[in-house]
């Protein structure tokens, strides 16, 4: 009977150690089909990014050929030209996403020509007044910005502070009924009239 046991236990082992390892190899194969399907989204992705990126840099050439052969309104060609370059920039652009060496020294050359362009345009005295009216509207919404989040701190602050009042005033209220403290019961009062006090003001000061 004894030897029963140990062959029932034993069996019981193996039927343990083999679901482990089918487990285990689920967890493998789990693993295995993310791992693949990460490397086909990353695939799909670059071969998006690159039809992107030659179309984007082939209405960038063409656009500063048009400017250059036709200029237009100045403000206008600045915008063109500026959004372009700056996106370029934001994107990391370069001649690694260009096929071919043809292509890839007329990106160099219509890069620089842009720059050359724009260059020449911020001479303009319609672009300087563009520019300068860009940056002053830049400055106020950075100034809107940091006063809005000056607003949110202080009903931040404000909220803190009502709900910690009223909270003691409560507690403190429970308290003094449980103890008979009646200077407890005045306290609260006097917490619940500075928390309704609070609550209609419009803001609190530093």
């Amino acid at each position: 009977m004894k030897y029963l046991d140990y062959a029932a236990m034993g069996a019981a082992s193996s039927a343990y150690a083999e679901a482990s390892r089918a487990r285990a190899e689920v967890a493998a194969l789990w693993e295995e089909n993310q791992r693949l399907r990460e490397d086909l989204d990353s695939q799909k992705y670059e071969r998006e990014f690159q039809k992107w990126a030659e179309e984007m840099i082939y209405q960038f050439a063409k656009t500063v050929k048009a400017i250059a052969d036709t200029p237009g309104e100045p403000v206008n060609d600045f915008i063109d030209l500026a959004s372009f370059l700056h996106l370029i920039e934001a994107k990391e652009l370069d001649t690694s996403h260009i096929n071919g060496f043809d292509h890839k020294e007329k990106f160099d050359e219509t890069s620089i020509k842009a720059q050359n362009l724009l260059a020449k345009l911020e001479t303009n005295e319609e672009v300087r007044k563009y520019i300068r009216k860009q940056e002053q509207e830049q400055i106020q919404a950075e100034k809107t910005a940091k006063d809005t989040a000056i607003s949110i701190r202080k009903a931040r602050r404000k909220s803190i502070q009502l709900m910690a009042i009223l909270g003691g005033s409560v507690l403190l209220f429970i308290i003094s009924m449980f103890v008979d403290f009646e200077p407890g019961v005045f306290l609260s009062i006097v917490g619940l009239a500075l928390f309704l006090h609070l609550l209609r003001k419009p803001d609190m000061t530093n």
